[in-house]
């Protein structure tokens, strides 16, 4: 009587449970979620609502026949106010391997991107494609797809900026408007009120409206300043009414942004012909969109 064959790592009930490492040496997938045909488009958008930009996009692409392909491409937009610029690009037929994305000229928060893969190219194309990297790229540190998570315009860290503001003429207050296609979180106003001799006890506040003029908070250091002289006013998150020789103090509502077309101004009851607000700083940190 001849005894069963022995089972070898060939025989197909070999017990598989022991083994620690599997490798497939054929039918390899590729390392790509997409494969994007020449019906397939990339759109980049890209909104740099205040300063021009420099937009670096990196792609690599990988054939069917395991040919890696680069691609590199740069755009210089900007500034595009409340409008966002629109890319497109045709494509090889390929895995999508990698995107990234950098701004050269431009620190974190004033460039916001989105890439995109779209079904054609033509106007009658309504939908959005599927998003592959979204956020604010930088001089540095950039983002990039499969990596970086999507962010939405209003998350994370925005762009510190600090705005200087036009002296008004004399005996009026000032304002300014949050431009278009930002939204901003008040930090800091700095500003100095140079009273004329006339007598007079000048009040002074600080008040953010809506574009409809509607009044969303108001902030006031509560003391008077008299005739003849000159007093700092800051305003900053934290902080408490005080006074001291030379300044004013008073706080600004924490986490509250004020979309574009916002208005921040100052409000002076008692103000005279010859009052002068100069020296008007104000440090914001700015979001693109909202």
């Amino acid at each position: 009587m001849s005894s069963a064959p022995p089972i070898t790592p060939e025989h197909p009930f070999y017990p598989l449970y022991n083994l620690l490492v599997d490798f497939k040496q054929r039918h390899v997938q590729p390392p790509s979620m997409y494969y994007v045909t020449r019906d397939d488009v990339l759109q980049l958008t890209i909104a740099a609502p205040a300063v021009q930009t420099t937009v670096n996009l990196s792609l690599r692409f990988m054939s069917a026949q395991g040919e890696v392909l680069p691609r590199y491409e740069t755009f210089t937009v900007g500034p595009t106010t409340g409008t966002p610029v629109i890319e497109t690009l045709q494509n090889a037929e390929g895995y999508l391997l990698s995107a990234s994305v950098f701004t050269p000229n431009a620190p974190r928060g004033q460039c916001f991107v989105s890439l995109a893969i779209k079904r054609g190219g033509g106007t009658g194309d309504n939908t959005f494609g599927d998003i592959l990297l979204q956020g604010y790229p930088g001089q540095v540190g950039g983002i990039a797809y499969p990596q970086t998570q999507i962010q939405d315009p209003l998350s994370g860290r925005g762009r510190i900026r600090v705005v200087t503001v036009a002296n008004p003429a004399a005996g009026a207050d000032w304002s300014e408007t949050v431009p278009a296609g930002v939204t901003w979180q008040l930090l800091a106003v700095n500003a100095t009120l140079t009273t004329s001799s006339a007598v007079a006890n000048r009040d002074v506040t600080l008040v953010a409206t809506d574009a409809s003029s509607d009044v969303l908070w108001q902030s006031s250091p509560g003391l008077n300043q008299g005739a003849s002289t000159a007093l700092g006013y800051a305003f900053f998150q934290g902080n408490s009414i005080a006074a001291s020789l030379v300044a004013y103090l008073a706080t600004l509502p924490i986490a509250m942004r004020l979309l574009a077309g916002f208005i921040i101004k100052t409000s002076t009851a008692n103000i005279q012909a010859a009052d002068q607000w100069s020296a008007i700083v104000l440090t914001v940190e700015e979001f693109i969109g909202g």
